[in-house]
This record gives C-alpha cells, structure tokens and sequence, in this order.
C-alpha cells in the first residue's frame, strides 16, 4: 500500500500495456484498459442482453431500459 501511494504522488507508471505501452499507476487501470484490446463486455443486461465493457455505461443502462427482450434499444411508444 505503502508504494503505491508513494508512487502516485512521483508519477511513477510502472504498469505498461502489452500491446499499446500507455503506462498506468495502478494495476486496475490497467486491467480496465485491456477490455479496450480485448472486447471484453463482462456486464450484460438481464432484461435486454445487451452487453457493455464498462459498469457505470451498464448502470447507467440499467436505470433506462425498458426491457423488451430486443438488442439495442428498446421499442419506445414514440411519445418520449
């Protein structure tokens, strides 16, 4: 714990993708950034099976969806 505080306040970026080199100071970061390589999409909707790389797109997703069994959005009344 210690270092990595250390290291945040230094700049240091000891973390370095694989395959771009951009470099991270915590290991997380860069674990995120690999979903960008990958297509990784860990978090699906369960009323709609859309999928998403990232949780706070998915929550967001999640508070609007109208659930209609269909990819993408939903079908809307058309009085939004």
């Amino acid at each position: 714990m210690r270092q990595r505080h250390v290291n945040m306040h230094l700049d240091l970026r000891p973390f370095t993708c694989p395959e771009c080199r951009k470099r991270f100071k915590m290991k997380h970061h860069l674990s995120e950034h690999m979903k960008t390589h990958t297509g990784l999409r860990p978090y699906t909707c369960p009323a709609c099976e859309r999928r998403f790389m990232w949780r706070d797109s998915f929550v967001r997703h999640r508070g609007t969806c109208v659930g209609t069994g269909t990819r993408g959005r939903g079908q809307g009344t058309g009085t939004e």
